[in-house]
């Protein structure tokens, strides 16, 4: 998918050629191994292809996590493509709002203790290792803050009212 991006803007035609293999392989385990449980990224990047014209469309299983604490940041996720894509409603915004909150409480406590599993190893291997990011969990959370608070502007929402929907007066 990184190697996608770069040629999207490099190599068109090689990026093209490409994004038609990772299509054909989207649901071959063996490609996804390093993210088989940590799907972050990967939601990151699908928006990334989809943008650069590679609509790849993975297996619902590979946007899933069983690893605790990490669904809050596959929703965030979520959140924040929602926002970006114009598409989020004024509940939307709202458990956005609530997510952020949640995720800065305390200090942002949550995000130390349970940041984001950036990536891991093949695990089949004889010692597993897991690559967690925090920084992760920092940028998720200002993108989706910044993009949720400057589209509930343009929308006309305002902040002191939840009752209020986005657009009323």
């Amino acid at each position: 998918m990184h190697v996608f991006m770069l040629l999207a803007k490099e190599d068109p035609p090689a990026a093209k050629a490409l994004c038609e293999a990772m299509t054909r392989k989207a649901a071959d385990g063996d490609v996804w191994v390093y993210y088989a449980d940590a799907p972050p990224l990967l939601i990151l990047r699908l928006a990334d292809l989809r943008k650069a014209g590679c609509p790849l469309q993975l297996p619902s299983s590979r946007l899933r996590t069983t690893v605790p604490g990490q669904e809050i940041w596959i929703r965030a996720i979520q959140l924040l493509q929602l926002t970006e894509d114009g598409a989020a409603t004024a509940d939307t915004h709202h458990e956005a709002t609530e997510l952020l909150d949640k995720i800065a409480a305390d200090d942002f406590s949550l995000l130390r203790s349970t940041p984001p599993l950036f990536y891991h190893n093949d695990l089949t291997a004889s010692v597993r290792r897991f690559y967690w990011s925090q920084e992760l969990g920092y940028a998720l959370w200002l993108r989706l803050d910044f993009e949720n608070r400057s589209r509930q502007t343009k929308a006309g929402c305002r902040s002191d009212s939840l009752q209020q929907r986005c657009g009323e007066k």
